[in-house]
């Protein structure tokens, strides 16, 4: 985006702040339902920063704008803010202090911040009160104002609505509704309102296409004892899905009328009724609805834990798909080697092909499966300096050539009929640094350490994450991500409430690890301006065994795709981390031969060979 559109929007937006006596605005990269990805219509922060990253917050003030970003985005977004004159603050940078911080040092008394409260989080909301009533400081959060002067806003969606088949979770809607219900008069719940829109997807067992890359329908909820009302955006619904809502007893009602029907709720139940709510998981407008109950139950929807924790059902078509993705990834690395080979060998300066061909190779491969009706999200498929960008996107008009030289890392993920992939490779173009092969052994030791990890029931993913880390911890090395994410079920690409990860946040929850929960490994190295190394298998919960200390539990791969053995140095290994580098490749050997050619076998046999 030009600088010049990005300040003429900021301009305009700045006139309508004065008109309205309102300081400052806050732009949150949010939506109603608090989705990591957002849909077009939501996307006010990308509007007036031009940042294209998926975290953000712009802080619009009378003579400056600042943009909070956090380390998978720092590359980017130095490049994309680039003479917007809006200055980037790094979240967890030594210095920079968080949003609220800044706005209670910096906003003058009686001072007015403006923000959508439809668009930011009732936790964050809460957040801002506590830190700006002792200044005397006003929030206004009825009014869009940014949408008010946001030109040719894109409507909200309302894509065709999927029904999915009991036999792809080996449960019915009504069968989790009754679960729910259950946990609810477990904890003296009368009425549960949930806005989150994969937790509503897999109650209901339907999948949409409001979110790009996330099968959601954009609504709400509101579950009572013997009622289920759906507030869903207008559409037209097939004969089955409709039928479907029928006999689950569900009640179909306009999107834009879950907050009239809460303030219903609030107004009208009985004096003891209680209202489950969830503020991590809603907007600050409907939480200000809700909290003039005061009996109600504040904590995770029991919805969050239930997905997280697959089927047996679930657990079956996961794995199935888990393997068939990681035959088209290996046959697209097979592919790229190829033609690096080929560039080497007659000394050209390109392998043929940019990083945006590349990525739209890998997503033709991955759509011509049948049962891939989707990617995940957009594939990373990052040569050299760009893949320092964790999130890095190329595009067809900004892409670098791909060398017959250092690393491609590629990044992807598919939507199947049974299953979300995600997976990352690094893999070999050609000659590599000593520094490089260092990076990258270090960062597949730590991966393979975290995967083979036996652990006590009870154990959280912070527990954890030192396996991963430790390796790249002890040369002085960090990244600024987590290590491991939980990956939703023909759902969204990340998904909670367990992860891994090395930093106690108190505004963050953590989740034991159980058997049937699913979540990524992916450490990494980001040399700014040089390269990027991330390898990512996706892992399994398991139980191993009960001992008289108690019952353990560890991982089994999912994903079992190589790892590229000409960036491997043995020397930095112990015998251990050999061994485990040898049992998963001869894994992978024995899992994808049977569905390739003969001369795929061949190359991957030769691929796999120990070390």
């Amino acid at each position: 985006m030009k600088k010049e559109t990005v300040l003429n929007r900021i301009s305009r937006l700045r006139e309508k702040m004065d008109q309205v006596g309102v300081y400052a605005y806050l732009i949150l990269t949010e939506d109603p339902h608090r989705s990591e990805y957002v849909c077009d219509y939501y996307q006010t922060r990308r509007y007036f920063s031009g940042f294209t990253g998926s975290n953000g917050s712009l802080l619009v003030l009378p003579d400056s704008c600042l943009l909070w970003t956090d380390g998978r985005y720092f590359v980017q977004a130095e490049k994309e803010l680039a003479g917007t004159g809006i200055e980037l603050m790094k979240i967890g940078e030594p210095g920079v202090p968080t949003i609220t911080a800044y706005l209670k040092d910096h906003l003058p008394e009686g001072a007015v911040l403006g923000f959508d409260g439809n668009a930011t989080n009732a936790s964050f909301g809460m957040a801002l009160e506590k830190a700006l009533c002792d200044k005397g400081v006003s929030l206004s959060y009825g009014t869009d104002l940014a949408g008010s002067v946001w030109e040719d806003r894109p409507p909200l969606p309302s894509g065709d609505v999927r029904l999915i088949p009991d036999s792809y979770f080996g449960e019915s809607t009504a069968d989790r509704l009754l679960k729910v219900r259950s946990r609810m008069e477990e904890r003296g719940a009368d009425a549960l309102f949930i806005s989150k829109l994969d937790d509503l997807m897999w109650l209901l067992e339907i999948r949409g296409s409001d979110v790009k890359h996330t099968p959601v329908v954009m609504c709400h909820a509101l579950i009572t004892k013997k009622d289920a009302t759906l507030f869903i955006s207008d559409r037209s619904f097939a004969d089955d899905v409709r039928l479907h809502f029928e006999r689950s007893a569900i009640t179909l009602k306009p999107y834009e009328k879950a907050a009239d029907a809460l303030d219903e709720y609030v107004l009208n139940a009985p004096a003891d009724a209680r209202l489950w709510i969830d503020p991590e998981q809603m907007s600050f407008r409907s939480f200000q609805i809700a909290k003039r109950r005061e009996n109600n139950i504040s904590e995770p929807a029991p919805t969050d834990e239930m997905k997280a924790v697959k089927t047996k059902t679930e657990l079956e078509h996961l794995r199935t798909v888990y393997i068939k993705d990681s035959v088209i990834l290996t046959r697209f690395i097979r592919k790229i080697k190829g033609l690096a080979k080929e560039a080497a060998e007659g000394k050209k300066p390109s392998i043929g092909l940019t990083e945006f061909e590349a990525g739209e190779m890998l997503d033709r491969m991955r759509l011509a499966d049948p049962d891939c009706f989707d990617l995940s999200f957009s594939t990373i498929a990052a040569y050299g300096p760009n893949a320092a960008m964790m999130h890095y996107k190329a595009l067809p008009e900004d892409h670098a050539d791909i060398r017959p030289e250092g690393f491609l890392l590629v990044d992807s993920g598919g939507q199947y009929m049974g299953g979300t992939t995600d997976v990352t490779r690094t893999i070999v173009m050609g000659a590599l640094t000593d520094e490089m092969k260092k990076h990258f052994t270090l960062s597949l030791v730590g991966m393979l350490r975290l995967a083979h990890a036996h652990f006590l029931k009870g154990c959280t993913g912070r527990n954890l994450d030192i396996l991963a880390r430790a390796p790249l911890w002890e040369e002085g090395i960090d990244y600024k991500c987590g290590t491991g994410h939980g990956i939703g079920y023909m759902l969204g690409v990340h998904e909670g409430p367990h992860n891994i990860r090395w930093r106690y946040n108190k505004e963050l929850p953590e989740a034991e690890l159980v058997p049937g929960m699913i979540v990524s490994d992916e450490p990494g190295v980001y040399k700014a301006g040089a390269y990027g190394i991330r390898i990512e298998n996706i892992l399994e919960v398991t139980e191993l065994e009960t001992t008289p200390d108690g019952t353990f539990y560890g991982f089994r791969h999912l994903t079992y795709v190589p790892i590229d053995p000409e960036a491997v140095d043995v020397s930095l290994m112990t015998p251990q981390d050999v061994s485990l580098l040898n049992a998963y490749q001869r894994a992978v050997y024995e899992t994808l031969s049977q569905h390739l050619n003969e001369d795929e076998k061949a190359w991957l046999k030769d691929i796999v060979k120990p070390l």
